[in-house]
């Protein structure tokens, strides 16, 4: 398990990366197949795809947290940034605050230097369900969801969030019969 996940080439690359340049990363590996994404759907592309790079490098892919909502792992800065699509597919990028000019510009999307074919991956083999479909495979009753969620009902002083830990246990197993 390589445990230094920095790449230089042109670009320098440290995970964990912003969970909003990966957005716009994977709403454009979408865009390029002309497949739409709706806010759920991404949320969920993103879980898998952060489980998945857990697991082949034992770092976290996001520098944000998971938290158990109701439909599954959320990362909650993600859910405000598209929230007004409600269902419907995203048709823009997500934004971020650049403290220098004092206003919200398009976060670039992340180059992922030698990692990319570990994300491109999950996110192909994840594509193809709906998003229905990925909110039931990521809150399973004995999954890191609903781990956290029992945490949370014992009084967790960690909240909703879904520690990578969790992920990693859960994920480790269930990958053995990956749909990927």
């Amino acid at each position: 398990m390589n445990n230094d996940l920095r790449y230089r080439d042109d670009n320098f690359v440290t995970f964990p990366i912003g969970v909003k340049p990966l957005a716009n990363l994977i709403l454009s590996w979408a865009s390029d197949l002309s497949v739409k994404i709706t806010p759920m759907k991404l949320q969920k592309l993103i879980y898998f795809c952060h489980a998945d790079f857990l697991i082949t490098t034992g770092q976290p892919l996001i520098e944000q947290s998971f938290e158990a909502w109701d439909y599954g792992p959320v990362v909650p800065c993600l859910y405000q940034e598209f929230k007004s699509y409600g269902a419907q597919p995203i048709d823009s990028l997500a934004q971020v605050f650049n403290p220098t000019t004092c206003k919200r510009e398009y976060a670039a999307p992340t180059n992922l230097g030698q990692y990319t074919d570990i994300v491109r991956s999950t996110f192909d083999a994840y594509l193809k369900y709906t998003a229905s479909a990925l909110s039931e495979m990521s809150h399973l009753e004995k999954g890191p969801w609903a781990e956290a969620l029992r945490q949370f009902s014992k009084g967790s002083p960690e909240g909703r969030r879904i520690k990578n830990q969790i992920i990693v246990k859960y994920h480790q197993y269930s990958n053995t019969k990956s749909i990927h």
